[in-house]
């Protein structure tokens, strides 16, 4: 592989900045997430009880998560997955996919909890599945792969996850590359869980990572794409990456 690969790309387990946006700026240190990207199992029941109180969310119960800061984008949260779930507005879907978007590409683990706690991920995979909405499909897609950068991520799993997103590089009918890259991107993120997800990534999407890198062409174009590709297959090599 190429040494432009040699940093983990953006919104990945393994780094935060890509070697893109390494070259344009001098080095800084990285700024840490307010909370660790780690779901545990007292963290998801505190969450799902807080979220299913009638009235509100009664955030005096929250404990270790920046309460002022999330309020007001944990309260907007029950309107957006009402919209995705119940709307048959395609545009009213879109939009609410992308203030989902904004909520979890944030770091907090609160916002991913709740997704994953949520009846939303059903929906998200659904849309990814459909090409005549690019622009739901990509946001759907990004969401997904934010919320594989948590850890204890066994309900993607159980959706099958990978399948969804293999069938994203596989598709010839979606032309948007940073489509594709968010389910390299998430392939990359569920290797880097444990050996047991690398391996299931291997069985499942090695073929059609390889096969999407050698149909991309080299270019100014495809240079995202390509560090990605790169990126998940090192990820795969031995579930780390520099």
């Amino acid at each position: 592989m190429a040494d432009e690969a040699s940093e983990s790309p953006k919104g990945t387990k393994r780094g935060l900045t890509s070697p893109r946006e390494a070259s344009r700026s001098p080095k800084r240190k990285r700024k840490e997430p307010s909370s660790p990207m780690d779901i545990s199992p007292e963290a998801v029941n505190s969450v799902s009880r807080i979220f299913k109180i009638g009235g509100g969310l009664h955030f005096e119960e929250m404990k270790g998560f920046d309460n002022d800061v999330l309020k007001p984008e944990i309260e907007a949260f029950p309107a957006i997955v009402h919209s995705m779930v119940s709307s048959e507005d395609t545009a009213s879907k879109t939009e609410a996919a992308t203030q989902l978007k904004l909520l979890v590409s944030k770091g907090h683990i609160l916002p991913i909890v709740l997704a994953m706690e949520s009846d939303i991920i059903p929906k998200l995979l659904v849309f990814m599945a459909d090409n005549n909405f690019p622009k739901l499909q990509y946001m759907s897609t990004s969401i997904i792969a934010d919320i594989t950068m948590a850890k204890n991520i066994e309900l993607l799993l159980e959706k099958d996850v990978i399948s969804s997103m293999t069938n994203i590089l596989c598709s010839d009918s979606i032309k948007n590359n940073t489509t594709k890259e968010e389910a390299v991107r998430a392939l990359g993120n569920i290797a880097g869980e444990s050996e047991k997800t690398r391996f299931l990534v291997i069985e499942e999407a090695l073929k059609s990572l390889l096969n999407l890198y050698l149909k991309t062409p080299l270019g100014p174009d495809n240079v995202s794409l390509n560090n990605m590709i790169q990126w998940t297959i090192l990820m795969l090599y031995n579930g780390t990456a520099p």
